[in-house]
C-alpha cells in the first residue's frame, strides 16, 4: 500500500509540474508589449546619438584646417584627429557622449591620412573611405553628410556595419575642401548604448533584456562581432527566434513586429519588440527581447 501511495504521489508531482511548465500566452505577451515600447525608445536613443556625433563631427571639422594644410605631416593630422579625445576640451566632452569607434581625416581623394589610433594599429591610413562610404564623397564635394555603410578595418576579416557622420575641411581660403572628418560608430557600439540606457531604466525590475539592430537578415552585435565585449552580443539562442521573414512581417506591421517564444520547458517566457530606425536606412530596425527573470 505504501508503494502504491508513492507512486501515486509521484505521478501527481509529475502532472502538477508539467502543468507549471505550460507557456502562458499572456506573461510573453506582456514581455512583447513592453519590449515593443523600449524598442521605440531604442529608436529615440539612436537618433539623439546620430544627431550628438553629426553635431560634435561638425566642430571638429575646423579644428583640422591647420594640419590638414600640410597632409604629408601625418603625425601632425593624427595627433589633431587624437586631440578630438580629449575630454577636457568642448569637443572632447561632445565626443565622449557618443560611442565613437574611430574618427578619421581623409584627404580630397578619399583616401584615409589618419585615424585616432597609434600608427601601428591605425586602419585608416591609405584606406580608400570614399569609395566604401558615400557620405564621405558627399563631404569631399562640400556638403555634410550621414550614412551606413560597410568597412573593412582589418585585413582579411568581414567588414563592419557603421553609423559615419563626415564633414568637410574647409581651405582658409575659401576654395575647395582640404578633406574631410569622419566620425564612425559600429551598429554593435548603438545597440550597446541602447541596452545600457534600457537596463538603467529597468534597474528596479527583475527583468533580462537583449538589443540588437537588424540590417540585410544579419542581427548585430551576435555570433563572432567584437566590436562590443561579450555581455552585449544578442546570444545564439535569441538570433535563432527571428523570424526569417521578419522583413516583410515588419513592413507589414507599418514598421513594428512583435514576437514571442518560450525556453527552458516553459519556464521562461519572452517577448521582442521591433521597430524600424530610419536614420539608419530604410530597411533597418532595432530588435528588443525581454523576460522576467524568477
Amino acid at each position: 500500500q505504501m508503494r502504491g501511495a508513492l507512486g501515486w504521489a509521484a505521478v501527481v508531482l509529475g502532472t502538477l509540474g508539467a502543468g507549471c511548465n505550460k507557456p502562458d500566452p499572456a506573461v510573453a505577451q506582456a514581455a512583447a508589449a513592453q519590449a515593443l515600447a523600449k524598442a521605440e525608445h531604442g529608436r529615440e536613443d539612436i537618433e539623439n546619438i546620430a544627431r550628438s556625433l553629426t553635431t560634435a563631427i561638425s566642430h571638429a571639422a575646423p579644428l583640422l584646417a591647420t594640419p590638414m594644410a600640410t597632409p604629408e605631416n601625418v603625425a601632425r593630422v593624427r595627433n589633431q584627429v587624437r586631440a578630438l579625445h580629449d575630454d577636457t576640451t568642448r569637443i572632447g566632452r561632445e565626443m565622449s557622449f557618443v560611442p565613437v569607434f574611430f574618427l578619421a581625416a581623409v584627404g580630397p581623394d578619399g583616401k584615409g591620412i589618419a585615424g585616432d589610433r597609434d600608427p601601428d594599429r591605425d586602419f585608416v591610413h591609405g584606406r580608400d573611405l570614399g569609395a566604401a562610404l558615400p557620405c564621405v564623397r558627399q563631404a569631399l564635394s562640400g556638403t555634410a553628410a550621414m550614412c551606413v555603410g560597410d568597412l573593412v578595418t582589418v585585413d582579411g576579416a568581414p567588414p563592419r556595419v557603421f553609423l559615419v557622420s563626415a564633414h568637410p575641411i574647409g581651405a582658409s581660403d575659401g576654395g575647395a575642401p582640404l578633406g574631410a572628418v569622419v566620425g564612425a560608430i559600429t551598429l554593435g557600439g548603438l545597440a550597446k548604448s541602447v541596452r545600457i540606457d534600457l537596463d538603467a531604466l529597468s534597474a528596479r525590475e527583475r527583468v533580462q533584456q537583449n538589443v540588437g539592430i537588424l540590417r540585410g537578415g544579419r542581427l548585430y552585435p551576435s555570433g563572432q562581432d567584437s566590436d562590443v565585449v561579450a555581455m552585449y552580443l544578442v546570444p545564439p539562442a535569441l538570433v535563432r527566434q527571428l523570424p526569417a521573414d521578419a522583413d516583410a512581417r515588419i513592413t507589414r506591421g507599418g514598421g513594428h513586429l512583435t514576437f514571442t517564444f518560450s525556453e527552458n520547458d516553459g519556464r521562461q517566457q519572452w517577448g521582442a519588440g521591433v521597430t524600424r530606425v530610419p536614420v539608419l536606412g530604410d530597411n533597418v530596425s532595432i530588435v528588443v527581447y525581454r523576460t522576467e527573470l524568477r
